[in-house]
């Protein structure tokens, strides 16, 4: 399995439980697939269910 790490703040997926591991959100665009903790989720979820670029986050 590859390691994941949150594309906004690096945390790293493998350092979740497994409850907290099933809970993060995946972002897919034109540049491809993004994973985000779900604390980053969580603070930015208007941006990304908009699918607004990152800079406007």
């Amino acid at each position: 399995m590859t390691e994941v790490a949150c594309a906004r703040c690096g945390r790293s997926r493998a350092d979740d439980d497994a409850l907290t591991a099933m809970s993060w959100v995946t972002d897919v665009d034109e540049r491809g697939s993004r994973q985000y903790c779900p604390r980053c989720a969580r603070e930015n979820i208007r941006g990304i269910e908009a699918k607004l670029k990152d800079e406007w986050w």
